[in-house]
């Protein structure tokens, strides 16, 4: 009986997902961060070292079908369009041939990333400038 309890209750560990994106073909970049991600800090900008902490806050990232994208800070959406996928520069990994997501929010504001990759179960997204790129981590939701 206890060797039965012993493979019924006792839980595989998962493996932690580890996955470079920005070399990867859309369609791979697609699949991986499909769902829903909860920001939990942003790093960098003018101020290289800067930790901006979002862990507390209520804002969310999702990536659905068909290239949309919805956000939402503190249950107000503040973004809800599609990306646009450019294959391009990309300034802080350095190579000449990655894909680049943009998108406007509902101010505006026009948004450029590229998706470094998952590590460590973290999305790492980061802004695609030559100078002062913020670099943004984000834990799944679902």
């Amino acid at each position: 009986m206890t060797i039965s309890f012993c493979f019924v209750g006792c839980k595989k560990n998962q493996p932690t997902l580890n996955v470079i994106l920005y070399d990867k073909p859309l369609s791979k970049i697609q699949s991986y961060i499909q769902g829903t991600w909860r920001l939990q800090y942003e790093k960098g900008g003018i101020c290289s070292i800067c930790v901006n902490n979002f862990a507390n806050k209520n804002y969310f990232t999702q990536f659905g079908l068909n290239n949309k994208i919805k956000q939402t800070f503190d249950n107000n959406i503040i973004t809800d369009t599609t990306i646009d996928w450019e294959k391009s520069w990309a300034y802080y990994i350095n190579i000449d041939s990655t894909y680049n997501m943009n998108f406007y929010d509902k101010r505006g504001y026009p948004y450029n990333y590229v998706v470094d990759g998952i590590f460590n179960d973290t999305l790492k997204l980061h802004d695609n400038y030559s100078v002062d790129a913020v670099y943004y981590y984000f834990t799944k939701v679902n």
